[in-house]
């Protein structure tokens, strides 16, 4: 009893430095106030890959600063990382679930700001894909799916962008290769997405009563809307 209860107490001292850790890094920080001049190569290269991740940055992940680099701060929401505990779970509601048409992987969308991949039937964590996120609602996420063969993930929610462009995207995942690209400049949140039977159309509905819009998965081109 006596090696349990020290057991315990040194889990106990483990878990409130860890939530000290957490509570002392997630202060505010503002795009704004990321300057690469003071950053080096190391932690240049790791910003222009969140920047690229975020659908920002179009340059190359050189760490090296320049005028795409400036202008990809200017346009992405907060770009200093926020420390968050992997508890292997969700930590808020869940909002969407997807499958693909095989039902032998399962996405979850939560208000905790991720997106879960899951094998189905036995409910192991496969992978967890995190989107660009800030403070209160930013980054939440409202909607998820996947296309039919599993190959692409669809998500959507309260874009962290969105907060300072004004303007929310759909995040897809080729969850073969990793690619993470960002579709669309739409004026509201995403609230529910689906992929067509051949998963080469990825159908957005908007909150707000903002309607649905169809687009190409690969490319983004819008091919048809209903703004009603």
């Amino acid at each position: 009893m006596i090696g349990l209860r020290l057991n315990r107490q040194h889990w106990l001292a483990a878990v409130a430095a860890i939530g000290c850790a957490v509570i002392a890094s997630v202060g505010p920080a503002r795009a704004a106030d990321v300057d690469p001049a003071t950053m080096s190569a190391d932690a240049i290269e790791s910003l222009e890959q969140r920047l690229t991740d975020a659908g920002c940055y179009k340059g190359a992940i050189d760490g090296q600063a320049g005028p795409a680099l400036a202008a990809a701060i200017k346009a992405c929401p907060d770009q200093q990382p926020f420390l968050r505990i992997e508890t292997g779970m969700h930590t808020a509601p869940i909002r969407r679930i997807g499958v693909d048409a095989a039902c032998s992987l399962l996405a979850t969308a939560s208000d905790d700001k991720t997106v879960r991949l899951w094998s189905l039937p036995d409910g192991k964590l496969k992978r967890v894909v995190r989107l660009p996120i800030g403070e209160g609602e930013a980054g939440k996420v409202f909607a998820v799916a996947l296309s039919p063969n599993g190959r692409f993930l669809a998500a959507g929610g309260h874009d962290a962008a969105g907060d300072k462009t004004g303007k929310v995207s759909l995040t897809l995942v080729d969850l073969s290769n990793g690619p993470i690209l960002r579709f669309g400049a739409f004026d509201t949140v995403i609230a529910r997405l689906a992929f067509s039977a051949d998963g080469r159309r990825v159908a957005v509905g908007l909150g707000a009563n903002r309607g649905v819009r169809v687009l190409d998965s690969s490319t983004g081109v819008e091919l048809l809307a209903d703004r009603d």
